[in-house]
């Protein structure tokens, strides 16, 4: 198992390659905790090699950047705005997994919107996050079962 140093980098940087490489806004870390109040909330289920789910918090109109970024349009309906985002996280996620278990065996479920505030128990990762000129904020938790 990895320190929850470890965890929290290797996170950060599937955050920083995803986001970068696929809708070509820089991500940096932010010095102060990023409220999550006016933001939209993407997650997605963690099976193995732990029990948990991701979070993303980003700022609405972020998702429409990363679609002209990545397929060079503009939005033409909420619905596609959304499926990239959602496209995102499904990267960030497997490429974190990847580095946790060494391309070997992890297990996720389909990404998902999240309409109302999910409870953060028992957080492992917190990081907030400056993407361009957008705020995010990206967590990790385990269940308890």
């Amino acid at each position: 198992m990895t320190s929850l140093q470890t965890f929290q980098e290797n996170l950060f940087e599937s955050i920083k390659s995803t986001i970068e490489e696929m809708g070509f806004l820089e991500v940096e870390k932010s010095p102060k905790e990023i409220n999550t109040s006016t933001l939209e909330c993407v997650s997605i289920q963690v099976i193995k090699p732990f029990l948990g789910r991701l979070y993303f918090y980003f700022a609405p109109e972020m998702k429409y950047e990363i679609v002209r970024n990545l397929y060079g349009k503009e939005v033409v309906a909420e619905k596609e705005a959304q499926d990239a985002i959602l496209e995102v996280l499904n990267v960030i996620s497997g490429r974190f997994l990847s580095t946790l278990t060494s391309n070997k065996d992890y297990e996720m479920e389909f990404p998902r919107f999240e309409y109302e505030k999910p409870q953060l128990t028992e957080k492992v990762a917190d990081i907030s996050l400056y993407i361009e000129n957008y705020e995010g904020r990206f967590y990790a938790i385990r269940e308890v079962l």
